[in-house]
């Protein structure tokens, strides 16, 4: 039953919360996206940069596309663009190893995918 409130302007119907337990979907906007523990400082960590890039003098940037469970662990990565000379799996094994805070969707744990740019520069 909708109500009209003084205004006489009608109240749109209360929409009952869903579950996202069951919820298969990978979500590319939530309301509180998943960071790193630890922020990018614990992906760098874990990065090293491959001596043939070294070599070649490669540099520049690993995109990185995350599937993020709901309790945070990596569940599958991707390259969407890559440097080659063993950056894309130097970067990808990175950020496998890391865990994440979950994402939030209306308060509930949700799973998120999103893309992680990771540096790769020459000192």
């Amino acid at each position: 039953k909708i109500k009209v409130k003084r205004t006489g302007v009608p109240l749109p119907p209360r929409i009952e919360e869903e579950n996202f337990k069951d919820d298969p979907a990978y979500y590319l906007n939530v309301e509180v996206m998943p960071k790193p523990i630890g922020g990018m400082a614990a992906i760098y960590r874990k990065l090293t940069y491959p001596l043939a890039a070294r070599k070649n003098d490669i540099q520049g940037i690993v995109k990185v596309r995350v599937f993020i469970e709901r309790n945070g662990r990596v569940s599958k990565t991707e390259i969407v663009k890559g440097l080659g000379y063993g950056c894309d799996k130097s970067a990808e094994t990175a950020i496998k190893y890391t865990r994440f805070t979950p994402g939030l969707l209306r308060g509930q744990k949700v799973k998120v995918q999103m893309v992680i740019d990771v540096e790769f520069k020459y000192p």
